[in-house]
């Protein structure tokens, strides 16, 4: 299945346009502190129609009054998949400084999900004329920090984070400060701080997880054995994991949602797979997995066909990344 909607390119769009607007009001500069979020108003994934179905609609689609009604949730998920009919983002026209100097930093280089929206934000940015260059996160807070350093000291006057916490980059928050440079975050689902980012764009990840927790019951016909991973390092995948828990755990009283599995981006290809694995034939009626942002689920699927459980589970995830629509095209697990 897949769940439609605004693509990152659209986020990039946005997000510059944005930056444009604070770089032309002088918004830039050392004494900058907080704006209001920015944020389209369509999900990444999708934008599903009405939130419930009346009694009328559920008692004519089989369901019954008062009771789990299993058409109500695949009109949903139909509504989901079909996804938006119209753009309802930014339309109003800005206009664009010529040669300024941007820097895109990912979590990690390794890490799909933190590298698609700000490689796409770089590409328009190049298409404006602005010189683009990017630094490796390298997964880790220090390696966060020098990165950001490396991009203040290298002249940038704008540099956008994908995937990276706030709190983990204080001290090179503090040296952008300082030079006046513009800090701004895409995916991340960070709120505004003084300290922090003036704001973060990307999808309404409530709602994504809404999405994800209605396919699983529609597509579980209501008795999902449901077992979540998380990665808390990310505020938008807590997010979108704990709204999926939610909505199973709440409308679903036939299904069962499993206590929580933590891991971080330096397990994937480790760890997390053979993890997976291990939890699978140790509970066998396990039958759905939310395998949290798609780049972890890409070090889930050939852990888990590799083991000969291919039949067993499905794997959902966020994102929406080249080799996750590849295994949704396939059939294959996810």
């Amino acid at each position: 299945m897949r769940l439609r909607g605004v693509s990152p390119v659209i986020w990039a769009a946005v997000l510059l346009a944005a930056i444009v607007a604070l770089a032309v009001a002088g918004c830039g500069g050392g004494g900058s502190t907080t704006s209001g979020s920015t944020e389209p108003s369509e999900s990444n994934e999708a934008s599903g129609g009405e939130e419930t179905a009346s009694s009328e609609e559920g008692e004519e689609a089989g369901g019954e009054s008062g009771g789990f009604d299993l058409a109500k949730w695949e009109k949903k998920t139909e509504e989901y998949e079909e996804g938006p009919t119209e753009y309802s983002g930014p339309t109003e026209p800005v206009h664009v400084p010529a040669g300024k100097k941007l820097a895109w930093i990912p979590c990690s280089a390794v890490i799909r999900g933190c590298v698609r929206p700000v490689e796409a934000a770089g590409e328009i940015a190049e298409e404006l004329g602005w010189t683009v260059k990017s630094y490796d996160g390298k997964g880790t807070p220090q390696g966060n920090n020098a990165a950001i350093e490396q991009a203040v000291a290298g002249g940038a006057e704008v540099i956008l984070t994908g995937g990276i916490d706030p709190h983990f980059i204080a001290s090179g928050l503090k040296a952008a400060k300082e030079k006046g440079v513009l800090v701004a975050s895409m995916s991340q689902g960070a709120k505004p701080e003084p300290n922090g980012y003036p704001f973060d764009i990307g999808a309404n990840y409530t709602e994504l997880g809404e999405m994800i927790g209605s396919y699983v019951i529609s597509d579980s016909e209501g008795k999902a054995i449901f077992q979540p991973f998380d990665d808390k390092s990310y505020e938008s995948t807590v997010q979108f994991v704990e709204a999926s828990e939610h909505i199973v755990e709440e409308e679903c009283p036939e299904c069962e949602v499993l206590p929580t599995q933590f891991f971080v981006g330096t397990q994937i290809e480790t760890t997390l797979g053979p993890r997976l694995v291990s939890l699978l034939r140790s509970n066998p009626d396990i039958n759905y997995v939310q395998g949290s942002y798609d780049p972890a689920v890409t070090g889930m699927v050939p852990a888990v066909a590799n083991a000969g459980l291919k039949e067993q589970v499905k794997i959902v995830g966020g994102l929406g990344n080249e080799q996750n629509l590849q295994y949704v095209k396939e059939g294959n697990i996810q």
